[in-house]
């Protein structure tokens, strides 16, 4: 008889939560519609499909890391968001064939993509010549004091300062100017 009594309770257990479970059910009315933005009164819009619930716009971490040019990261497992103001790039790693150097700007073009550098040396410098490419996906930041922002590479002037990190192929990835 208990035997019985146990299994109709665990049935009856079951079935209240299967209940439960369809009382907490709520449908959510929503829409999404492309809206534009303009960052710093700059001229070039900027669009994205937003999802829209009680007329109040909602994005996703990607578009907003986009839209602000910043670096979000989200840890699923603390549910925390690190959001950096600036867009950063991995340290030289020399273990891939990268390679730091600082200089001074003597030469740069926009249009073709490139930098020349006169380089400055210390005990640990490896010689680099003439002009250097920049990838597509150039990051610069420019540092003063702590705070830490990204700059166009039109922004950079002859005579400036800079660090840059060299990938494997010779190529521009990352530029650091103290200002």
């Amino acid at each position: 008889m208990n035997r019985k009594m146990i299994i109709i309770i665990f049935v009856l257990i079951l079935l209240s939560n299967v209940n439960i479970a369809q009382g907490l059910e709520q449908g959510i009315q929503c829409y999404i519609e492309k809206i534009s933005f303009k960052i710093d009164n700059n001229t070039d819009d900027i669009e994205y499909d937003v999802l829209f619930y009680d007329d109040l716009p909602y994005m996703s971490l990607e578009q907003i890391e986009s839209i602000y040019n910043s670096d979000i990261d989200f840890h699923d497992i603390d549910k925390e968001v690190d959001i950096k103001r600036y867009r950063d790039f991995d340290e030289c790693n020399p273990l891939e064939g990268e390679i730091f150097v600082y200089g001074t700007i003597k030469i740069l073009d926009d249009e073709k993509g490139y930098i020349e550098i006169e380089q400055a040396f210390d005990h640990n410098s490896t010689e680099i010549e003439g002009r250097k490419e920049i990838v597509d996906d150039l990051v610069i930041i420019l540092k003063r004091g702590d705070n830490k922002m990204n700059i166009a590479f039109k922004d950079l002037k002859l005579g400036d300062n800079i660090g840059m990190v060299l990938n494997a192929n010779g190529k521009v990835r990352g530029i650091i100017l103290e200002g």
